[in-house]
């Protein structure tokens, strides 16, 4: 598990992911495109990108040997 949490910080993924949620947050900044599921659905995924990783590393912490 601990290979996995040092590969994903090494290619970057939060850095992805804050672009991306800034892509979705920009998006919503358009009436049109807020109404829509799609958008909806990818506000969703940014919302619970942060809790989601909390409770992994939280998970991680307290199963580990480390």
């Amino acid at each position: 598990m601990e290979g996995y949490f040092s590969g994903m910080v090494d290619n970057n993924y939060f850095g992805l992911l804050a672009i991306f949620c800034f892509v979705v947050g920009v998006a919503g900044l358009v009436p049109r495109i807020r109404v829509k599921k799609s958008y909806k659905f990818f506000n969703f995924l940014c919302v619970m990108a942060i809790p989601a990783m909390y409770l992994l590393g939280l998970y991680y912490l307290t199963h580990s040997e480390v």
